[in-house]
């Protein structure tokens, strides 16, 4: 049976590189926590890739929030040089851990982190080792929120996030073959107290999903693949009728939208497509009560209809972190909220990456940048107020051009969601 296991996890290893592999990438990163799940992965893919030639950098996230968290990720990264990987330590500064949501603010610094990385080694793939257990666990988490069925698709295979793609491939693999191949091979881990503790929701249901009969799982598990096919569809359909109507992307991420052919399309369809933006430029994903779409569409179509914005630029709404504008020419602006925009600032100062002599930062869930002097970048205010200058400028009926002189480099995703920006100043 162990032996099956682990047949079964290089087969989903070998498949996620396939393409990888046809491309010729020189490099792929993998997490690594020092736990069996991502431990099991690093070694099986470093493995693999050494076969063609592909480095595999091992980025290791020190969150500092216990004591021993500095020995663990040095262990870890010992164990990625026995694997033949490249380990690269990065650990996370706190002013002060917070008291509430702590795994979810910890799961946001950990991606920022591990995007920044990729980034300052120049690797478009990340491996993460999400399992079957870990999915079902969102699932379940969805159910008891009321999710939608979109919702009800829990962990994504593949997911872009700007100019980098995170890969799953253990996503159909059991928690219990993981832990029988990774015993058979004879793999050393360090189990991380967290996951038991049970002041978190996810622990809570943890023991639920391991006790739970293999049917059970499997029915679980086809359902939520089900959701996650049909969203994905859904997501190609908003896609091909949304990417011809948007002109430009700016430096703040603003969309330009022309408003007209919108007004052909099923209202649940646009209802989608303004999430999606909402998501792309306000970069929130809490948007999920349809009702507050549709009264933004009605907005929308309201004073599309009226032309008294032909008198000036009309701020419409704001939804989800964005301001909705529409031109005196009849075009739509998504714009992010300057509010939201002056409070990354803290965030781009405390979430930098030394590679290299270099410090990376992944600013605003949104822009990579890369100096050697951090200087650089914090004394550049009109970095952090470009979105707030782009605003009033709207409001003062001056609009600006939306290919501002910064190198910017709009990167091709999946087709499910508009292209973000990403700014690199040396």
């Amino acid at each position: 049976m162990p032996n099956a296991c682990i047949e079964k996890i290089e087969l989903a290893i070998q498949k996620s590189m396939s393409e990888i592999v046809s491309r010729k990438s020189e490099k792929i990163a993998v997490g690594l926590s020092g736990g069996v799940d991502s431990s099991l992965l690093t070694f099986v893919l470093s493995n693999k890739a050494s076969i063609h030639g592909i480095e595999v950098n091992a980025i290791i996230i020190d969150h500092g929030l216990r004591g021993e968290s500095k020995s663990e990720a040095e262990s870890a990264a010992k164990f990625a040089q026995d694997c033949g990987a490249k380990p690269i330590i990065i650990r996370l500064a706190w002013d002060i851990p917070p008291k509430t949501q702590l795994q979810e603010l910890a799961r946001k610094k950990r991606y920022s982190a591990l995007l920044a990385a990729c980034n300052a080694i120049g690797a478009r793939h990340m491996f993460i080792a999400h399992h079957m257990d870990d999915l079902l666990e969102t699932v379940i988490m969805r159910q008891q929120k009321n999710s939608s069925s979109r919702g009800m698709a829990g962990i994504s295979l593949v997911i872009p996030r700007h100019n980098i793609y995170i890969i799953r491939p253990l996503l159909a693999i059991p928690k219990s073959s993981i832990l029988s191949a990774a015993k058979t091979i004879g793999i050393r881990w360090t189990d991380d107290p967290s996951n038991s503790d049970q002041r978190f929701t996810r622990a809570q249901i943890r023991p639920k999903v391991a006790s739970m009969p293999a049917e059970e799982k499997n029915f679980l598990f086809l359902s939520s693949r089900r959701a996650a096919i049909s969203r994905e569809k859904e997501a190609v359909r908003i896609s091909e009728f949304t990417g011809p109507l948007i002109y430009s992307c700016d430096f703040s991420g603003a969309l330009k939208i022309n408003i007209e052919p919108l007004l052909k399309h099923d209202q649940k369809e646009i209802e989608w497509a303004l999430w999606h933006w909402i998501q792309h430029t306000g970069n929130c994903s809490s948007v999920r009560k349809l009702g507050s779409l549709k009264l933004l569409w009605d907005k929308i179509r309201r004073y599309a209809s009226n032309t008294s914005y032909k008198s000036g630029p009309r701020i419409i709404s704001c939804l989800g972190g964005c301001m909705f504008v529409i031109s005196k020419e009849g075009l739509l602006y998504v714009i992010r909220e300057s509010g939201r925009i002056s409070s990354s600032q803290k965030e781009l100062i405390s979430e930098k990456v030394m590679i290299n002599c270099k410090t990376h930062f992944f600013w605003d869930r949104r822009f990579f940048f890369s100096t050697s002097n951090t200087d650089d970048i914090i004394n550049k205010r009109q970095y952090y107020e470009a979105g707030t200058g782009f605003i009033n400028s709207l409001i003062q009926n001056s609009l600006p051009d939306l290919s501002p002189q910064t190198e910017i480099a709009c990167c091709k995703l999946s087709p499910y969601a508009p292209p973000l920006p990403v700014f690199v100043a040396y």
